[in-house]
């Protein structure tokens, strides 16, 4: 009798146990976790052709900002898509993929905190994201095609899955034609990994991968001059004629002022100060910014500061739909700033420089996002 009571309570204590579990994995998926730097992010209804075990497709988003939290999150557009550069809000085969935080989440993977993914380790965590992944698993199998830097910068970002997918194919082709989506919206991201021109030659590398600076100036230019505006793969070879990539360290800094004229613009050097920022948002005046490792990549890239929403700052990250979609306190990126550059239609007053060849490397930086 004794033993008959004890598998009763036994049972009916596994019973509980279970359904206790049953509701923190069920809190967990419909919530989320808290993220290391990432703890005033709200998970939210961010999602457009979202991304899944299938894969996604990169591309470039026409993003709209609502419902600010403390740093901002974006719904959907009418249609159900944030926009992919090459398609219509109806084809999901050209939806980009804007990332819910619980789609990262998943995987294990901080938006907000980029890694270094170098021989065994990238290793060990492209085995691990195959684990967790269809897509990861497919291309794990096929490790050995696929340059280090090309997998580090995957391992990172998934949104890069159709890229990276597409990478070795033979049959390429740039096609970078801004879409009618772009040239109506106020601050179009322009994804550097898009497969418009993500493949084309920069450096030592691609655009997809180091092209952050030619792609930061062609989104200036698309803001400020519309139709007249450039592309990434216009910007990227026109750096690389004048001298202003150096192969195996980055571009340099004269790229964001000598390089302005060609893409129809003026630039200017800003000091490092909140007041400089906000007073060139509050005229309309986007800035281009040089970042360290930290939020925005493990090694150095650039971004646009694009304008201002309820006195916060719209950011369009290059290699990132996620950390664009969020609205920013000057705070929170004032320590990744290492240098920046406002831009306007040139004047009369202004002397562009486009044509000079005597370019100094003594300010340059990597722009290597992996």
């Amino acid at each position: 009798m004794r033993k008959r009571y004890k598998i009763i309570i036994f049972r009916t204590v596994a019973a509980i146990l279970f359904a206790v579990l049953a509701v923190l994995i069920a809190a967990r998926r419909n919530n989320g976790f808290a993220m290391p730097g990432a703890e005033n992010i709200r998970t939210s209804e961010m999602v457009s052709g979202e991304y899944d075990e299938g894969g996604s497709a990169g591309g470039s988003a026409i993003i709209k900002s609502s419902e600010a939290d403390s740093r901002g999150v974006v719904e959907e557009n009418d249609n159900g898509y944030i926009m992919n550069g090459t398609g219509s809000a109806e084809d999901s085969s050209y939806a980009v993929s804007a990332l819910k935080l619980s789609d990262y989440e998943k995987l294990s993977i901080d938006p907000l905190s980029p890694r270094i993914y170098e021989g065994a380790a990238l290793k060990k965590r492209m085995k691990e994201l195959a684990a967790l992944d269809k897509t990861y698993k497919k291309i794990n199998k096929r490790f050995e095609d696929y340059p280090e830097n090309v997998l580090a910068a995957f391992c990172n970002e998934p949104g890069m899955s159709d890229f990276v997918l597409g990478y070795n194919d033979e049959d390429r082709v740039c096609n970078a034609a801004y879409t009618k989506d772009e040239l109506e919206a106020e601050f179009p991201l322009l994804l550097q990994w898009d497969k418009r021109w993500g493949y084309e030659s920069y450096g030592d590398s691609c655009i997809g991968l180091a092209g952050c600076a030619p792609v930061c100036l062609a989104m200036v230019s698309l803001f400020v001059n519309g139709e007249s505006g450039v592309t990434p793969d216009q910007a990227a070879s026109y750096a690389m004629e004048r001298g202003y990539y150096l192969r195996g360290t980055g571009t340099s800094w004269s790229f964001m002022t000598e390089g302005a004229g060609y893409v129809g613009l003026y630039g200017r050097e800003l000091g490092l100060s909140e007041s400089a920022v906000m007073s060139e948002l509050e005229a309309g005046h986007p800035v281009i910014c040089s970042v360290r490792p930290g939020i925005f990549t493990a090694r150095g890239h650039f971004i646009v500061l694009a304008g201002l929403q309820d006195g916060k700052i719209i950011v369009r990250d290059p290699n990132s739909a996620y950390r664009s979609s969020l609205l920013w306190d000057f705070t929170d990126i004032k320590g990744q700033i290492k240098n920046m550059w406002s831009y306007t239609k040139p004047s009369q007053s202004h002397t562009v420089r486009q044509d000079s060849r005597d370019v100094q490397y003594d300010v340059i930086f990597d722009i290597r996002d992996y």
